[in-house]
Protein backbone atom coordinates (compact mmCIF):
# COMPACT_ATOMS: atom_id res chain seq x y z
CA UNK A 1 0.00 0.00 0.00
CA UNK A 2 2.60 2.34 0.81
CA UNK A 3 4.44 1.90 -2.34
CA UNK A 4 0.99 2.92 -4.37
CA UNK A 5 1.25 6.13 -2.48
CA UNK A 6 4.85 6.65 -3.52
CA UNK A 7 4.04 5.76 -7.24
CA UNK A 8 1.01 7.94 -7.31
CA UNK A 9 2.87 10.94 -5.76
CA UNK A 10 5.58 10.42 -8.21
CA UNK A 11 3.17 10.40 -11.59
CA UNK A 12 1.17 13.54 -9.87
CA UNK A 13 4.63 15.77 -9.72
CA UNK A 14 5.41 14.58 -12.88
CA UNK A 15 2.26 16.01 -14.39
CA UNK A 16 3.06 19.25 -12.57
CA UNK A 17 6.41 19.20 -13.71
CA UNK A 18 4.48 18.60 -17.30
CA UNK A 19 2.20 21.20 -16.71
CA UNK A 20 4.84 24.17 -15.67
CA UNK A 21 7.07 23.22 -18.61
CA UNK A 22 3.79 23.54 -21.00
CA UNK A 23 2.93 26.92 -19.29
CA UNK A 24 6.61 28.31 -19.84
CA UNK A 25 6.78 27.33 -23.30
CA UNK A 26 3.71 29.31 -23.72
CA UNK A 27 4.24 32.68 -22.47
CA UNK A 28 7.37 32.48 -23.61
CA UNK A 29 6.37 32.50 -27.33
CA UNK A 30 4.04 34.86 -26.41
CA UNK A 31 6.51 36.99 -24.90
CA UNK A 32 8.66 36.44 -27.95
CA UNK A 33 5.64 37.28 -30.60
CA UNK A 34 4.99 40.49 -28.47
CA UNK A 35 8.79 41.99 -28.92
CA UNK A 36 8.45 40.85 -32.65
CA UNK A 37 5.19 43.08 -33.00
CA UNK A 38 6.94 45.77 -30.96
CA UNK A 39 10.04 45.97 -33.24
CA UNK A 40 8.03 45.85 -36.09
CA UNK A 41 5.72 47.99 -35.14
CA UNK A 42 8.40 50.70 -34.44
CA UNK A 43 9.84 50.39 -37.95
CA UNK A 44 6.96 50.93 -39.48
CA UNK A 45 6.85 54.46 -37.02
CA UNK A 46 9.42 55.08 -38.10
CA UNK A 47 9.14 55.13 -41.76
CA UNK A 48 6.15 56.73 -41.96
CA UNK A 49 8.09 59.63 -39.52
CA UNK A 50 10.51 60.12 -42.39
CA UNK A 51 7.98 59.94 -45.19
CA UNK A 52 6.19 62.59 -43.24
CA UNK A 53 9.71 64.63 -43.43
CA UNK A 54 10.12 64.14 -47.27
CA UNK A 55 6.28 65.42 -47.71
CA UNK A 56 6.95 68.47 -45.74
CA UNK A 57 10.45 68.98 -47.35
CA UNK A 58 8.61 68.78 -50.68
CA UNK A 59 5.96 71.50 -49.68
CA UNK A 60 9.06 74.29 -48.33
CA UNK A 61 10.46 73.24 -51.96
CA UNK A 62 7.58 74.41 -53.76
CA UNK A 63 7.17 77.78 -51.81
CA UNK A 64 10.80 78.25 -52.24
CA UNK A 65 10.15 78.06 -56.05
CA UNK A 66 7.28 79.71 -56.19
CA UNK A 67 8.67 82.37 -53.97
CA UNK A 68 11.63 82.70 -56.73
CA UNK A 69 9.87 81.87 -59.73
CA UNK A 70 6.18 81.67 -60.13
CA UNK A 71 6.43 80.39 -63.92
CA UNK A 72 8.59 77.24 -63.00
CA UNK A 73 5.28 76.18 -60.84
CA UNK A 74 4.03 74.38 -63.64
CA UNK A 75 1.05 71.81 -63.87
CA UNK A 76 2.02 68.24 -63.97
CA UNK A 77 4.03 65.53 -62.20
CA UNK A 78 7.61 66.88 -60.75
CA UNK A 79 10.29 65.41 -58.89
CA UNK A 80 13.00 68.06 -56.89
CA UNK A 81 16.47 68.75 -57.44
CA UNK A 82 18.67 70.65 -54.39
CA UNK A 83 21.81 72.44 -56.91
CA UNK A 84 23.94 74.58 -54.59
CA UNK A 85 21.03 75.06 -52.07
CA UNK A 86 18.70 75.88 -54.69
CA UNK A 87 15.40 73.86 -55.22
CA UNK A 88 14.56 72.71 -59.05
CA UNK A 89 11.93 70.41 -60.21
CA UNK A 90 13.90 68.06 -62.36
CA UNK A 91 11.81 64.62 -63.64
CA UNK A 92 8.65 63.10 -63.31
CA UNK A 93 9.42 62.12 -58.96
CA UNK A 94 12.91 61.33 -56.76
CA UNK A 95 13.85 58.58 -55.41
CA UNK A 96 15.05 58.95 -51.51
CA UNK A 97 16.40 55.44 -50.29
CA UNK A 98 12.96 53.18 -50.00
CA UNK A 99 10.69 56.22 -50.73
CA UNK A 100 9.54 57.65 -53.92
CA UNK A 101 8.69 61.22 -53.74
CA UNK A 102 6.00 63.16 -56.45
CA UNK A 103 4.58 66.59 -56.22
CA UNK A 104 1.74 66.98 -58.49
CA UNK A 105 0.62 70.54 -59.57
CA UNK A 106 -2.54 71.26 -61.26
CA UNK A 107 -4.12 75.05 -62.21
CA UNK A 108 -7.09 76.44 -60.62
CA UNK A 109 -6.57 79.62 -62.08
CA UNK A 110 -3.52 81.78 -63.42
CA UNK A 111 -2.32 82.77 -59.79
CA UNK A 112 -3.54 79.89 -58.06
CA UNK A 113 -2.23 76.31 -58.31
CA UNK A 114 -2.91 72.94 -55.94
CA UNK A 115 0.17 71.37 -54.77
CA UNK A 116 0.17 67.86 -53.71
CA UNK A 117 3.15 66.02 -51.98
CA UNK A 118 2.79 62.35 -52.21
CA UNK A 119 5.68 59.61 -50.70
CA UNK A 120 5.43 55.95 -51.21
CA UNK A 121 7.31 53.25 -49.69
CA UNK A 122 6.72 49.49 -49.12
CA UNK A 123 3.25 49.55 -50.54
CA UNK A 124 2.21 52.33 -48.17
CA UNK A 125 2.15 56.09 -49.14
CA UNK A 126 1.59 59.10 -47.28
CA UNK A 127 0.45 62.70 -49.00
CA UNK A 128 0.30 66.57 -48.29
CA UNK A 129 -1.68 69.49 -50.08
CA UNK A 130 -2.31 72.64 -49.94
CA UNK A 131 -3.30 75.97 -52.67
CA UNK A 132 -0.34 78.46 -53.47
CA UNK A 133 -1.17 81.90 -54.68
CA UNK A 134 1.36 83.81 -56.86
CA UNK A 135 1.76 86.90 -53.75
CA UNK A 136 4.00 88.70 -55.75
Amino acid sequence: MGRSILKNNKAAILIEILIAIGILIIMSSMVANTSATMISSSSESEKRLQAGALAQEGIEAVRTIRDYQWDAVTAGNHGLHNENRYWEFSGTSETIGIFTREITITNVDLDTKDITVAVRWDQKSLSLSLRLTNWK
